[in-house]
């Protein structure tokens, strides 16, 4: 080796290491010491005490642990996160689960304090939120900028990815006043990197737990999805970038992807879905602490934001087969009212009028005609052309 490639490996060395100083696993333990000894005995009060769950943050969603927010690049993330933060703070039922409240901490590697200041005070516009609440939550979400700094969890030195020492800064400036919660956005910026995927992550988990340990918090990393996933609209608990070590050590997996079939949405969500509104599904596919939950759907038009539980699929059907039923009996009758009648092939040529897919007005029709809410009427003589012959007749009056 040269002395101009040595001094270029240790200038590289230096720059892996910058604002990552390493540190020991456990900084209590003597140098002398093993660092580990055989556990003591459980006690009769430890046996008693002893949860089957940590704290819930919020019933059903969050706990006081690792969390895993994965959803593609510009599908809002950071602000549904946001979102979420406003009703934690102000101790406001999330998703319809009982919050119990706290203050957040938003660690962002990506954003600056500014734009997330502005994108909050946006989303509590949305939410129509009094002066009294508006200053709890900039009491009460809070926003540390490390997007300029090497502010690393864990670092990757010469091949090996260890520990830095800013998950114990963290812990001794909170200590005294903990967080109920701690979301790191996003991920990417506060990890070793990609070279070691696996390790890297295991390394991210370990700093997490430390985090969640020492404060009792629930530690939530914001990431984004894998290439394979997004082509593959996989939903899972591995749906994010990078190998399995962080959905294995994280607690709960949650998967905001974008729907393009609004017809699924709920009529709560529809107002805010006119005029390019976007719908969202919040997948759930890992909650460790609490009976799997069916997805969330939410709807967000500018800075209003909306949810409703996603039915199931049986019950998703049978609405859409209701709402267009009625829609087709609107436009039968509407369209009657105009002194037009329509046969089926008739409708179904102007299927656009009656706002339903040609082939699902076809199917309502169908339905209504074997439910006898449509009836085949003959038509007059003189309106008779070639084989048409009958006409639609709806036997109720106007769908209200």
């Amino acid at each position: 080796m040269t002395e101009d490639e040595l001094q270029e490996t240790l200038s590289r060395i230096d720059r892996e290491i910058e604002g990552a100083q390493i540190i020991p696993l456990n900084p209590n333990v003597n140098e002398a010491d093993s660092g580990w000894h055989p556990p003591e005995p459980i006690t009769e009060e430890e046996w008693q005490a002893a949860r089957l769950a940590p704290a819930a943050l919020v019933e059903r969603y969050l706990y006081a642990d690792l969390a895993l927010l994965v959803a593609a690049g510009g599908t809002g993330k950071t602000t549904l996160a946001l979102w979420e933060a406003v009703h934690i703070a102000l101790e406001r039922p999330l998703y319809g689960r009982k919050s119990r409240g706290g203050w957040v901490l938003f660690l962002t590697g990506e954003d600056s304090r500014e734009q997330l200041t502005a994108r909050l005070r946006e989303v509590c516009k949305g939410m129509g939120l009094a002066e009294l609440d508006l200053s709890r939550v900039r009491e009460r979400v809070r926003i540390s900028d490390l997007s300029g700094q090497p502010f690393k969890f864990a670092a990757n030195v010469m091949g090996d990815v260890i520990l830095t020492a800013n998950v114990d800064r963290l812990i001794e400036a909170l200590r005294d006043d903990p967080p109920a919660l701690v979301v790191v956005d996003p991920y990417v910026s506060f990890g070793p990197g990609e070279a070691s995927v696996n390790d890297g992550a295991q390394a991210m988990v370990l700093a997490a737990r430390r985090l969640i340990r020492a404060l009792g918090c629930c530690v939530r990393f914001i990431h984004h999805v894998g290439q394979e996933a997004a082509r593959s609209a996989t939903r899972d608990q591995y749906t994010g970038r990078g190998g399995t070590a962080l959905p294995d050590g994280s607690r709960m997996v949650a998967v905001l992807s974008t729907l393009e079939d609004h017809d699924i949405a709920p009529p709560e969500l529809r107002p805010l879905l006119e005029g390019g509104g976007q719908l969202l599904e919040l997948s759930l596919p890992k909650l460790s602490y609490c009976p799997p939950q069916r997805p969330i759907l939410i709807a967000r038009n500018g800075w209003e934001i909306a949810w409703a539980e996603r039915p199931d699929e049986n019950q998703a059907a049978l609405e859409r087969a209701q709402a267009d039923e009625l829609a087709a009996l609107r436009f039968i009758q509407a369209q009657l009212a105009e002194g037009k009648k329509h046969t089926i092939a008739s409708a179904k040529e102007q299927y656009e009028l009656s706002g339903v897919p040609r082939n699902r007005l076809r199917a309502a029709i169908g339905r209504l005609l074997a439910d006898g809410r449509l009836q085949l009427r003959d038509l007059p003589e003189h309106e008779r052309r070639g084989g048409r012959k009958q006409y639609l007749h709806p036997i109720v009056g106007t769908p209200k």
